[in-house]
């Protein structure tokens, strides 16, 4: 959802969000919201009167605006050359969406391509220790930490013993608890 609280305070959702994209977390995160266009009423007019509904010419001319003019042109001059279309709707919704298939390629879009800034350098990420991965993992496959004598017991722990049970907590679910319970000899 693309949505936020508007100027009444109430929460809105932003009718032409379609989708956005998260990555990374914190400062170093970065969102994207790609953004529909609006239905173009002449085009979408121009769809109607060849046969398409008006849902789907709307979504044509919001989707695909630079492409309905040679679309139709292309297809009212092979109607008018002799050919005959099962539905001529279909075929110009088809010329629309796969123009390479009919024989034109589609315009580009005036789009300005992306001015390309300089980004800090992202530090190379250290992978974690064993003991983090460790609790990290027993923390998922309990839902809730460790508790207190198990967290004492893990502090306890070599390098050869982490890696013991950092192989019993990939196990499943029902395999680990159990492993993790008597390798640690401690209430999870």
């Amino acid at each position: 959802m693309c949505g936020w609280p508007g100027p009444d305070g109430h929460s809105s959702s932003l009718e032409l969000c379609e989708s956005r994209l998260s990555s990374l977390r914190g400062f170093n995160a970065t969102v994207t919201y790609r953004f529909s266009s609006l239905p173009q009423p002449a085009l979408t007019e121009m769809l109607m009167r060849h046969g398409v509904s008006r849902p789907v010419a709307e979504s044509l001319s919001a989707d695909y605006p630079e492409r309905i003019p040679t679309a139709v042109r292309l297809v009212e001059e092979k109607v008018a050359s002799g050919w005959k279309a099962r539905s001529l709707s279909a075929s110009l919704v088809d010329a629309v969406k796969e123009p390479a298939k009919w024989g034109y390629a589609a315009p580009q879009k005036d789009v300005k391509p992306p001015t390309k800034k300089t980004q800090a350098p992202v530090p190379d990420e250290t992978p974690p220790d064993l003991k983090t991965v460790v609790e990290s993992l027993a923390k998922v496959k309990l839902g809730r930490q460790l508790s207190p004598m198990a967290q004492d017991a893990l502090e306890a722990l070599t390098e050869e013993q982490f890696q013991t049970v950092k192989q019993a907590l990939m196990k499943p679910k029902s395999e680990a608890l159990p492993l993790l319970q008597a390798l640690l000899s401690a209430p999870l």
